[in-house]
């Protein structure tokens, strides 16, 4: 629906950042098929632009800016700049320039609080479609309801090609993990992972995350799937850091595909049945966590004896993998080196993590941390489960000064060695309750999946004496499981 009949000026321009390009896509669809005209980076600016001369043209040429409001554009220099010229033109409002809309809890400040947004947070695909166009039509005075819609996710009876309205969940997910409400920064890492094509105009299919013990790979992949679900029908994830997991974890995709494959007892002939069904379908998501090299065993006979040979020859979704190995580059389209945060990002994620409020404590943790998220992770969690502060941590961080505070810069520490020394401040605290550390020392050896009470109380060989008295006594099981919480 245009008030002019030059078809070069559009009614509504679109600014998000990567990590809202699906909320993006589904609110450009319904306001083309409204009537509308938009311009969306996604759609009109194809690989070879010229990505400022496009942006200054786009706001020039477009009467109003819809802005797709999340945390991280409320963060994103880039939006920033997209929505500054609509405001400067309409200071007031009353031409409607900046029309926001808000798709996550967040909460906009300086010149952007008081601006009236349309608020979908929290509601289903038909209720978004029918107030995102009312309030729209009442701000710009008019408009039709839209004909046909793109399929909604959780109904895959659907034959519409148009984009899907972000949904929960995928149909097919195995995320052994629930979303960090606590995530935060990697905004550039979580663009460049989501991004569809690389400079050259190619097809990005295969990433691979590399870097160092403790940095946030896994949960780095963790967010962009959630982020990106409504991308998927299929998200499914590997553990591939010991072979019987990284080959169970694959041929049970073909249970929930529905392979016929899928209940014969040859791993190889479903791990077969599996590649062959990912280089058949679209819109889906792969992710080997924890991976070795390409070359790795799989522990299958030939033609799938290594880790590569899993892989889709035909790639039509996507595939993430982490690793601490470096000779993926031959066998990726893109490799994203995963560091340890910034000094504000790891001030930020640690004061979210512990609740705390103390700005110089936590970024002297981080400092002395290293930046290292896992680290900084055990700290907060520390620091707000036994209910002291920033401060008090860093006390007692400061008697293990041999495992934190290295030579040089603190990013130059050794992960090892900075954990050690979060792991040091929890021995501490609950080595008076006998059999805490053997528990905890046994516990370190296990993966960080839920551990049944039952495996402490079997016989080892041979058994350390304060745990085989916690395992043989569940009243003295239960208190060093309660100071371990504590």
């Amino acid at each position: 629906m245009s008030d002019s009949t030059d078809n070069s000026v559009r009614d509504f321009f679109i600014s998000y950042t990567q990590s809202d390009r699906e909320w993006a896509e589904w609110l450009g669809w319904e306001l083309e098929e409204a009537g509308y005209s938009v311009l969306l980076q996604a759609w009109d600016m194809p690989a070879g632009s010229r990505f400022v001369h496009v942006m200054d043209r786009a706001l020039q040429s477009t009467r109003r800016t819809m802005l797709v409001l999340s945390p991280a554009y409320l963060q994103s220099d880039f939006g920033e700049a997209e929505w500054r010229p609509g405001f400067k033109d309409d200071p007031s409002g009353e031409q409607g320039r900046l029309l926001p809309v808000r798709v996550q809890p967040c909460e906009p400040e300086g010149l952007l609080a008081d601006l009236v947004w349309i608020d979908l947070v929290g509601l289903d695909e038909a209720a978004a479609r029918a107030k995102l166009l009312t309030e729209v039509a009442s701000a710009l005075q008019g408009r039709g309801r839209p004909g046909a819609r793109p399929r909604f996710p959780q109904d895959r009876s659907q034959t519409a090609t148009g984009p899907r309205f972000p949904a929960p969940l995928p149909p097919i997910w195995n995320l052994p993990f629930h979303r960090n409400q606590t995530f935060t920064g990697r905004e550039q890492l979580l663009e460049s992972l989501a991004g569809r094509s690389s400079a050259s105009g190619s097809a990005i299919t295969v990433q691979v995350l590399q870097g160092g013990g403790g940095v946030g790979k896994t949960a780095l992949t963790t967010e962009y799937a959630y982020r990106q679900r409504g991308r998927f029908d299929t998200v499914w994830w590997v553990n591939a850091g010991e072979p019987a997991t990284l080959v169970s974890d694959y041929a049970e995709l073909a249970a929930a595909v529905g392979l016929d494959e899928a209940g014969l007892r040859d791993q190889q002939v479903v791990a077969t049945a599996v590649r062959r069904w990912l280089e058949c379908h679209e819109r889906w998501l792969l992710i080997l966590d924890n991976a070795g090299g390409p070359d790795t065993p799989t522990g299958l006979p030939a033609p799938l004896a290594h880790l590569v040979d899993l892989l889709p020859r035909l790639v039509r979704g996507q595939i993430l993998i982490t690793s601490r190995d470096a000779s993926w580059e031959q066998h990726a389209d893109g490799l994203v080196d995963v560091e340890p945060f910034t000094p504000a990002e790891a001030t930020r994620f640690l004061l979210n993590r512990s609740g705390s409020t103390d700005d110089r404590a936590a970024a002297e943790v981080a400092e002395l941390l290293g930046y290292l998220p896992l680290a900084l992770e055990q700290a907060g969690a520390y620091a707000r489960e036994a209910c002291i502060s920033l401060e008090d941590y860093l006390e007692r961080l400061r008697r293990f000064p041999a495992m934190t505070l290295g030579k040089g810069h603190p990013r130059d520490h050794d992960p090892e060695d900075t954990v050690a020394g979060t792991w040091g401040v929890s021995l501490e605290r609950v080595r008076p309750v006998p059999g805490a550390v053997a528990l905890l020392e046994l516990c370190a050896f296990l993966a960080p999946e839920e551990v049944p009470r039952g495996i402490f109380a079997q016989k080892l060989s041979p058994p350390p004496d304060e745990l085989a008295v916690v395992g043989a006594d569940p009243f003295a099981l239960d208190g060093a499981i309660g100071s371990l919480r504590r």
